[in-house]
């Protein structure tokens, strides 16, 4: 009997493997067909006659966003072509201003080839040439998207720059930049090395890219993502315009918002923390916060111990005998232990020893003297938790200057952004600190190579030793392995400007050299902003930011100390003279120690506030050793910590409204002069190919009123314009039925089924009718039976299991149960589908072995999975090709538009592409062009059953990909088309202004695709972070049940509404 069940069991599993690998050949059989062979190869013929460019630009932070394309202080520097016969076009010249440059005649040209194609389109967008080139259907190949396409997007944003994709060519290219350095200030000889390597190399990439897409079966697939990169590029370009004065309303209103909040954070600080350190406490620290939540050990405040070595001390010494009144300095506390340091006689006046010393071993002589005025911005204002995040050097004498933006572990906290406008996202790209301190070293020369070396450097800065000062000291402490920088003198502006003030107030009432005027300055304040305005000194850029700072503090100190006219060397030692002098006027310390170097500290030891609501030691123990991180703090909200749901709050306020409301004066920071925000939309980011955008992210607002954002979004035409959003219903549903094929879910939705309301009508017992009919009332019960159902149906899609749905939708697990099993029954081919997609991956000889699984989709759109996700069968097998093949059919569909609009001319200058947010489009035309643009728009979304098997043979599309419109004077009051019907635009009007604050609470966090959110971006980091903090699967399914609801959980027996954080 026991050899019968072997044979049966073996007998199954050889079936079961059989019905596997059958269905993967089916499922990959498009790919081979010798049409699609054909059609790829006919593709490649569009390819011969290509123009290669490789280009250098400045790269300075604008509006928000580093590198950015679009801003006036950015230009192309210098170029290199090479064409299709081998024609070199070498550097021969740096561009000093934007619209300098000019492309050569594209006749004859069908293909501009680049690494980083978008970038270089915006700096040129208004170039007749280009225009021309476009509105012909001239094609761009970016390698860089190409290689993301090409490697199943493994080759993402951080890892695709040119020097990296050339060492996958085996190719060899210099860097094009120095960090720290500014491009124009590089001289041409560095950027004709840089593009006559990086040309060729473009080239190289270009070659072999088209012969991989064709043996891949992906050159038609990758040909429509080019189009839809210039789709991103117009948008870009356009940008989307602004409502100033709303922006300042919803600005003050977010201002009293977290005023508020911050006022009841404040009231949570631990009764542990002493009362004169509770303002130590940061909210925004994960050692805090983990120590707050679970127990243990914090240091508050912060120690800068005594750094005076005696390297430091020799320096300081050296300059106030080079340049202070040395014979005056006879009781310094300094010069005391340089004496005792060198064994110096005790006879004779102490500076007349110490001269003596200097003159017999000749130091004095050797030694030289470098000023530098030194700006940082960080991430908070806690010397000991936060980090820096731009650092700034300038040298008056050299006239050269070091400065870049770093990229920090921990958020920046709201309030600094608000003083600084630089963001999170921002800093994103940056290089981390360790490689900036060595540049730093460099540009100082205290590295290696320089540690006995005869220069002093001398780094200025305004109220140095509050933050620069300790902040750098650490940054240095932690990433240098020698100590020279020990030896660095820092100098406090302020303290050198009080010395001054008190040389004025001390000098004669009847002196005629007193300067009155700047006495009254000095009095009033010692602010920069204040002394700028004062002493009428120009900024060259934007205050509060490092590199404007820096060199604002010179001038100033110019001004103060009335330097002007004198060259920059004697300058700078008229004011080492100043500096050395101030040892006169405050013994000991001068300008060049802080007042008071130690400062008040304190450890606490917390006991934690979890453990009060949560009693079950073992999944609080989980959650504590896991890294601090949102996650953890969405579980503790989800399990009653009501402390966690204000932290929560908080961070849900800066994540989406702060991060776009950021005022500078009286606009948004990331406001352009024309009153437009330009978004950066990044194409190569995700493991799906779904766009992600910053700068500011325009494509996380919510919709349905939840975001009084939208209404800041108008159109660039005033009254006689129209915003348009035109959108994919159910794009990811109809994706799923177009790929499991399943006859039931195809027939429903081709008969137009809402399924989210289907859904609704599964769980709630209501009839399908009944509930449809409600949510066109728009009853606020049957409204939030459907929105729990779309939640569902998201998190279903993405392969979500009961816990965590009843987690996220307050639906109770037998009702979740009884659901899932009917819909199984229902549909059937959905489960079919997922088995078929872990047959294609798990199939023999898979591409992306030994590393990783390879599953391609009909179009050739190649999607990566982790050994773990394909053997375990995670989430991401199921979620990965629904989103992957979605974001396709979208983008490829929206580069079809921007190529109608191209050839229409923008509809004569009147329609614009103005964002792309997944599944929709957004458009700005003029009210003489809506209803033609709208109407072919919509015509080309909802070609896609006609377009995708007309251009992919042997793909077929079952169910039709339907599309809405809507169109209003703001994003915020959009009323829906129905069909040609637009004779309600001219009576449309924007709603009136209301307090936003409620608006700004009901803001729903950013989540990855894996969670709930409808076009919701995939982070594949994100994903695991979630995997991490849940306890193991029986566990949690124990716990599930008497789990407290969330605050989204609503009651399917009552008219309760669901309550938003």
């Amino acid at each position: 009997m026991q050899v019968t069940e072997a044979k049966v069991q073996e007998l199954s599993d050889k079936t079961s493997e059989v019905r596997a690998q059958t269905s993967a050949t089916t499922w990959l059989a498009p790919l081979s067909q010798p049409s699609r062979a054909q059609a790829e190869l006919r593709e490649a013929g569009h390819y011969a006659h290509y123009l290669v460019i490789a280009f250098t630009a400045t790269d300075h932070a604008a509006y928000g966003q580093p590198h950015n394309p679009t801003a006036a202080c950015n230009y192309i520097l210098s170029t290199c072509l090479l064409d299709a016969h081998g024609h070199l076009l070498e550097p021969w010249r740096v561009l000093q201003k934007r619209g300098a440059y000019r492309l050569p005649s594209l006749k004859g040209v069908d293909v501009l080839v680049l690494h980083g194609a978008k970038p270089f389109l915006l700096h040129v967008w208004g170039d007749e040439e280009l225009r021309l080139f476009l509105r012909r259907g001239g094609r761009v190949w970016c390698t860089q998207l190409a290689e993301y396409l090409l490697d199943a997007q493994r080759c993402h944003t951080g890892c695709n720059d040119l020097n990296t994709v050339a060492l996958r060519y085996g190719a060899l290219v210099p860097p094009g930049s120095v960090i720290g350095v500014e491009q124009e200030s590089l001289p041409l000889a560095f950027h004709r090395h840089y593009l006559l390597k990086a040309a060729p190399a473009v080239l190289l990439f270009f070659q072999q890219q088209l012969k991989r897409a064709v043996a891949q079966h992906q050159l038609i697939s990758i040909a429509q993502r080019m189009n839809s990169l210039l789709a991103m590029a117009a948008m870009e370009h356009a940008g989307i315009h602004i409502d100033v004065a709303e922006a300042r309303r919803q600005s003050k209103a977010l201002g009293n918002l977290i005023n508020t909040m911050d006022r009841a954070l404040d009231a949570y600080v631990p009764a542990e923390v002493p009362m004169d350190m509770r303002m130590h406490f940061d909210w925004g620290s994960p050692t805090h916060l983990h120590a707050y939540f679970f127990g243990g050990k914090i240091a508050l405040g912060h120690t800068a111990a005594a750094r005076e070595s005696r390297l430091w001390t020799s320096n300081l010494v050296h300059l106030c005998h080079r340049f202070g009144s040395f014979n005056k300095l006879i009781g310094e506390l300094h010069l005391q232990r340089f004496a005792a340091q060198h064994g110096l006689p005790t006879k004779g006046s102490l500076p007349q020893r110490i001269s003596s010393f200097f003159q017999k071993n000749g130091s004095a002589s050797k030694k030289k003297y470098r000023l530098v005025l030194l700006d940082i911005e960080t991430t908070g204002l806690n010397v000991s938790t936060d980090e820096i995040i731009e650092i700034a050097l300038y040298d008056p004498v050299e006239n050269t200057s070091f400065s870049s933006l770093i990229k920090p572990k921990r958020k920046i906290t709201p309030k600094t952004v608000r003083i600084h406008h630089i963001t999170n996202e921002a800093v994103a790209s940056a290089p981390p600190i360790e490689k900036v301190v060595e540049g730093v070293a460099k540009y100082l020369r205290v590295g290696k190579g320089a540690e006995h070396s005869d220069e002093v450097v001398v780094l200025m800065g305004h109220n140095v030793f509050s933050l620069d000062e300790p902040m750098l000291r650490r940054a240095f402490d932690t990433h240098f392995t020698d100590s020279a920088h020990d030896g660095i003198l820092y100098c406090d502006s302020i303290a050198l400007l009080r010395a001054l003030r008190l040389e004025l107030q001390h000098s004669k009432a009847s002196d005629v050299k007193v300067d009155h005027a700047l006495l009254e300055t000095l009095t009033s304040s010692l602010r920069l902003s204040s002394l700028i305005e004062k002493l009428r000194v120009v900024p060259e850029g934007t205050l509060h930011r490092a590199v404007t700072d820096t060199k604002a503090l010179w001038f100033v100190l110019v001004q103060a100390f009335h330097l002007q006219g004198l060259p920059p060397p004697k300058q700078r030692d008229a004011l080492l003279a100043k500096a050395t002098d101030s040892l006169i006027a405050f013994p000991t310390t001068g300008c060049f120690m802080p007042t008071e170097r130690k400062r008040p500290t304190a450890e606490v030891h917390l006991p934690g506030v979890a453990h009060r609501v949560i009693e079950k030691p073992k999944f609080l123990s989980s959650l504590a050793a896991k890294p601090f991180s949102d996650t953890i703090l969405e579980t503790l909200h989800v399990r009653g910590v009501k402390e966690a749901e204000l932290v929560l709050q908080r961070y849900h306020v800066d994540q989406h409204a702060v991060r776009f409301l950021q005022m500078d004066k009286e606009s948004l920071c990331t406001l352009h002069p024309d009153s437009k925000v330009r978004q950066h939309i990044d194409m190569t980011a995700t493991k799906t190919t779904r766009t992600t955008s910053g700068y500011p992210s325009c494509q996380n607002i919510p919709k349905d009123d939840k975001s009084s954002v939208r209404r800041l979004f108008v159109s660039r035409y005033g009254e006689k314009g129209r915003l348009v959003e035109v959108d994919y219903s159910q794009l990811e549903i109809v994706v799923l039925g177009i790929l499991c094929n399943d006859t039931k879910l195809s027939k429903d939705l081709n008969s137009g089924v809402d399924f989210h309301i289907k859904r609704a009508s599964f769980f709630s017992g209501l009839p399908y009718k009944e509930i449809y009919e409600g949510c066109r009332r728009g009853v606020p019960k049957y409204k939030t039976l459907r929105k729990v159902a779309k939640q569902f149906s998201f998190q279903r899609l993405y392969g979500a299991g009961i816990p965590l749905l009843h987690k996220t939708t307050g639906i109770p697990v037998e009702d979740l149960s009884r659901l899932i099993a009917a819909e199984k029954v229902e549909f059937p081919g959905i489960e079919t589908f997922h088995s078929t997609i872990r047959a294609v991956a798990l199939r023999p000889n898979n591409p992306g072995l030994p590393t990783h699984f390879i599953v391609e989709m009909p179009t050739g759109l190649r999607l990566c999975f982790k050994t773990k996700d394909v053997i375990l069968n995670l989430p991401a097998l199921k979620n990965y090709p629904i989103q992957g093949y979605g974001a396709e059919i979208a983008q490829m569909m929206v580069g079809r538009v921007f190529r109608k609009f191209s050839a229409r001319d923008f509809y004569d200058g009147k329609a614009h592409l103005i964002n792309f947010v997944h599944d929709s489009v957004w458009l700005d035309c003029h009210v003489d062009v809506l209803e033609e643009c709208v109407r072919e728009t919509c015509a080309i979304l909802s070609d896609v059953h006609h377009y995708i098997p007309k251009t992919f043979p042997g793909v077929s599309v079952s169910v039709p990909l339907k599309v809405s419109s809507s169109c209003g004077l703001d994003m915020g009051t959009m009323d829906t088309i129905s069909g040609d019907d637009f004779s309600f635009v001219a009576s449309q009007k924007r709603s009136d202004f209301q307090d936003m604050s409620l608006n700004f609470l009901e803001i729903e966090p950013e989540k990855p695709a894996t969670h709930v959110e409808e076009g919701g971006e995939e982070v594949e980091e994100e994903e695991e972070s979630h995997d991490d903090v849940r306890a193991d699967e029986d566990s949690e399914a124990q716990d599930a049940a008497d789990a407290p609801h969330p605050p989204e959980a609503v009651s399917l027996s009552s008219d309760e509404t669901i309550v938003h954080i």
